[in-house]
Formats: C-alpha cells, structure tokens, sequence
C-alpha cells in the first residue's frame, strides 16, 4: 500500500491514501510489466609473481622473474580397485604418512587418527584399548578398516575392528577414503574406508625402544627390516601393559606381524600374516551398572595377494582372519542368577580378483569378490544341531 504523511509541528502524521496512478489500488486487475537491467562487470588482472618462496605443495616457484621447476615425489594410492596418483584422485581423501606419524605426539593408532579431519574416535580405557572409529557421522559398524587394502573388519561389532596386530611403528602410511565413494570395498563401508599401509624396508635395519611410566606402564618395541635382491622382509614384536590408574582399568596387549614381498616374473607376491591379543579391565565400558566387566580378545590374520605390472593389471587376493572373544559381566564375585561368561568366534574367509587395463581412453578397472562370515556363540543366535568346542576353554561350547 501506498501512504501519504504530512509533517506538521514536528509531528507524523497520516493524511489519506494516495491515488497516484502507480499507486497499489489503482493496479489491482491491471496487467504489470517488471523488466530487469542487466549490468555485466568485467575485470582483467595481471599475475604477479611473488618474490618469496612459495609453499613446498606447489610445482613451481618464481625468484627474480625466473622460473625453476620443482619435481615432487607422486604419492600413489592403494585404496583404490586401480591404484592412482593422489593428484589425479577425484574422491575426498587423506594420507598420512610416515613423517606425520613420528611428528605426531601419538602413542597409538586412535590417538593419531582422532585429530584428522571428518573422522570421530569414541575410546574406552586409556591408550585406545578399545576404540571405535567413525567417518562423517556414521557408526563404527559403517567404516571398513584394512591393512594393505585387505578387509579385516570384524562382522560382530566395530568394537573389535581395532584389534589390529600392528603398532605405529609398523605403518608407512594411512589412507582415509571418506564418503559414499567407499563402497567399492564392500558392504562395510558405508561412510568411509581406513587402509593402513605397513611398511616396506628399503635397507637391512633393526629398531627397538622401551618406555615405562606410572602404574607399572611399559610398551617395547622391536623391529626388523630385511631386504635382498627379490625379497623384503619386515618383521615386528610389540606389547603393552599397566596396572591401571583407577579400579579395573588394567591392560595387557601384545602384537606380532609380518610381511614378506618376492618379486616374481608374474609380479610380487605379497604375504602378510599377523597376531593380536588383548586383556583389560573394561570399567563401566558398556554401562555404569556394572563397572566390574572384563574382556580378553586375540585375533589372528593372514592374506597372500599378487600385484603384477604393466597396463593390464589382473590382482588375486585370498584372506583369512579368525577374532575371538571372551566378555566378563562380572570380573569377581558375580552373582547367583549370573550362569557363564560371553563367548564368540568369528571366522572370515574371502577372495577377491581386481582387473585394471590402462589406454590412450583412460582406466578401464573391474572386481569381483566373495566374502563368507560366520559367527559362533554359547548365548546367542539360533541354536546349533551340534555344539561346538571353545578353543582354549576348559568345558565351554558354542552352542
């Protein structure tokens, strides 16, 4: 609407509707024509080229007019049916590498990743005893977990995919491929892929180190690097243990791993196999209810992978992982109407076949993989035909 106001004495004040001729009442039923200025800006820059060193991340710099070329070492990526250059990667992903990792005040896996970007750790006990790992708001049973691009994440729960038998001293590098774009791995990730790369030694090396620390802390280390004409060969022994800094936090994990690489006349061989074990204290870990809990897990894994070379590349891959687990509702002095411990075992065996054929047209890549899970119980699930003894327990069945 349209008002007409008289100032008079300092004051505002209304007259009458205005009947102006582009007044709103006198275009009601009328036919209104809006028109648009368009106005278009143009501006033209010059590059100037800075005198000062320009950051190491770019391929050239320019000093005194000059230019120099600046060569960077490619990073390619493993996390990928074809391996890429990262530069040349059209999903979000980051890699952390070995210098980040010795840079990083880290003592284990879930502390290092819990400070990269977009991925959310949630851990239990002290020195990522337990952690769940989660990407972009997912859950922790939506984010697959690999070492050396092989799928080790457990089908129970994402409680125990971080049951790895590596420490960081064994890793070259992480990739973290996050998003939709992960599912070419399979079902696991929905929201994203970790693939943990170990690492290879280029020279015959030996490392080893001790720390110890309050409440009967000590982790050790010790690890070799073996390297001849055809063959690398890396081997690592680590463990960890505390009395813990309150009641029931204790811990004890050790790990052992290898990897051996033989170069063939169809391509390298790639072996791996590795051994993880864990007891702790799990203080309130599920529920305050019970803060008396006590679990003990050990996981063994092994996988042999071809890795030929050239435009067509045609990659096997056979795995077998086996978790086992055994959970404590009450560490001491249970109660009458509690019966028997939580035990499982879970078995995971698979295959896989990744075909990648590189032209002139681009990268022409393909897979096909089998993966059989199967999980074993004496307090869940169907009940089985015929039972089943429990490895390494004295009169306990899967039932």
């Amino acid at each position: 609407m349209n008002y007409i106001f008289y100032n008079t004495s300092g004051k505002i004040r209304f007259k009458h509707w205005s009947r102006k001729s582009y007044a709103v009442f006198n275009s009601l039923g009328k036919v209104i024509h809006i028109s648009v200025l368009a106005f278009c800006c143009s501006i033209i820059s010059e590059p100037a080229f800075s005198k000062e060193k320009v950051n190491s991340a770019s391929k050239y710099t320019y000093a005194d007019e000059d230019l120099h070329e600046e060569l960077l070492d490619e990073v390619v990526i493993s996390s990928s049916k074809a391996p890429m250059l990262q530069s040349e990667l059209m999903r979000v992903i980051q890699v952390i590498n070995r210098k980040d990792i010795e840079r990083s005040p880290a003592g284990d896996l879930a502390g290092l990743l819990e400070h990269i970007r977009g991925v959310d750790i949630r851990q239990r006990g002290s020195f990522g005893i337990q952690a769940d790992v989660s990407i972009r708001g997912g859950t922790f049973d939506q984010t697959m977990i690999l070492v050396n691009g092989v799928n080790i994440t457990d089908p129970q729960t994402g409680h125990h995919s971080f049951n790895l038998a590596v420490s960081l001293h064994d890793i070259e590098r992480i990739e973290i491929l996050q998003g939709p774009g992960a599912r070419l791995f399979g079902p696991n990730a929905f929201n994203g892929a970790i693939n943990i790369i170990t690492r290879t030694p280029e020279e015959n090396f030996m490392n080893a180190s001790i720390c110890v620390g309050q409440h009967n802390y000590a982790n050790a280390n010790l690890s070799l690097g073996y390297k001849s004409e055809k063959t690398n060969n890396y081997i690592s022994v680590s463990g960890k243990r505390s009395d813990g800094y309150t009641d029931n936090t204790d811990f004890n994990r050790a790990n052992f791993y290898f990897r051996n690489q033989t170069e063939t006349n169809i391509g390298i061989i790639d072996f791996q196999s590795g051994y993880n074990t864990k007891a702790f204290g799990a203080n309130s870990f599920y529920t305050p209810r019970f803060p008396n809990q006590f679990e003990e897990t050990s996981t063994i894994f092994t996988s042999i992978a071809l890795k030929p070379e050239g435009k067509v590349n045609i990659k096997p891959t056979i795995y077998w992982r086996r978790h086992s687990d055994r959970f404590e509702l009450f560490r001491s002095d249970p109660p009458d109407w509690y019966n028997t411990h939580n035990y499982h075992m879970t078995n995971v065996a698979g295959a896989n076949i990744s075909t990648s054929i590189i032209s002139t047209l681009g990268i022409f890549s393909a897979g096909l993989d089998y993966r059989f899970e199967d999980i074993y119980s004496n307090v869940l699930g169907y009940e089985m035909l015929k039972p089943r003894a429990a490895t390494g327990y004295d009169n306990i069945y899967y039932d």
